[in-house]
């Protein structure tokens, strides 16, 4: 006589997985199981590695099949778990906000350093998206301002969510508005975004993850990459103190027209900051 149906173990939910994962082409399978297993299961990844022999009941085996097919379509992951790790922050994302990149704790680190060695207490954040700049500059400056812009009213309830979630909503004041034109003239001392900035023309190329799932506005920069940055620039330049430090996110071969776009603008001194791969990542200047 048989017994009832065993109940399926965690390593190998998380090898098959991998396996599925692996015969559509993402990138690192088992790392993906790994994690859409610890979703389901409301667990670490840590967890997850330790306990293979562990049990997984019958409704979290339906749901991790449904993401992992899911993800073989090429959703992006964190909408899958709703979840992504910013600068040390577990930060809430989904459809219709673009999912934070790690290229981008570069900009919160300029203006970490550069709000630490001036003092500064009021920041603002164009194109906000998630709010993951914003709210990791608040939660690194406990004693700043941050006013976050962005003209999606998806993208800014998301950020909302953050700020609370992160406790540092009292300090994050979202506005909706046209880059930085919410922001009064000479108001602040430190202005960092993340515009749109792939070529219209790149579209075909880049990633399913994000031709297919993510908003197309929040990262259509035009023919070059920077129309949006060049509008950006001019009305940074009224927003900033004078002196006051502009850094925005660029691509990785844009940062000769994207000083020539800041020099235009009246920034003085405008540089690149390579990331670790020693590609153009940020484009600064000094109002």
């Amino acid at each position: 006589m048989t017994g009832p149906p065993r109940a399926p173990l965690v390593g190998a939910r998380v090898a098959a997985a991998a396996e599925g994962l692996a015969r559509a082409g993402v990138e690192m399978p088992r790392l993906e199981a790994q994690l859409l297993v610890a979703h389901v299961l409301g667990w670490s990844r840590l967890q997850v590695m330790t306990r293979p022999e562990a049990c997984i009941g019958e409704q979290q085996a339906a749901e991790l099949d449904r993401l992992v097919a899911a993800r073989r379509r090429r959703a992006p992951l964190a909408y899958l778990t709703g979840r992504r790790e910013f600068h040390g922050l577990d930060l809430s994302v989904g459809p219709g906000v673009l999912a934070p990149r790690p290229e981008t704790e570069l900009l919160v680190d300029l203006a970490l350093d550069e709000a630490h060695r001036r003092g500064a207490v009021r920041l603002a954040d164009v194109c906000t998206g998630s709010g993951c700049v914003a709210v990791a500059l608040a939660a690194g400056l406990p004693e700043a301002r941050i006013l976050a812009t962005d003209i999606s009213h998806v993208a800014l309830a998301r950020a909302a969510r953050n700020a609370a979630e992160q406790g540092v909503a009292d300090r994050v004041c979202l506005v909706r508005g046209h880059l930085a034109l919410p922001v009064r003239p000479g108001w602040v001392e430190i202005l960092v975004a993340n515009p749109p900035y792939v070529p219209s023309t790149a579209a075909a190329a880049l990633q399913s993850e994000v031709a297919c799932y993510e908003p197309w506005v929040a990262l259509d920069g035009g023919a070059v990459g920077l129309a949006v940055l060049e509008d950006l620039a001019l009305g940074a330049r009224r927003a900033l103190k004078p002196g006051g430090l502009f850094a925005s996110e660029i691509g990785f071969d844009q940062g000769a027209a994207a000083v020539s776009a800041l020099r235009h603008a009246g920034f003085t001194n405008p540089d690149i900051v390579r990331d670790l791969a020693g590609l153009d990542r940020v484009v600064t200047g000094r109002a």
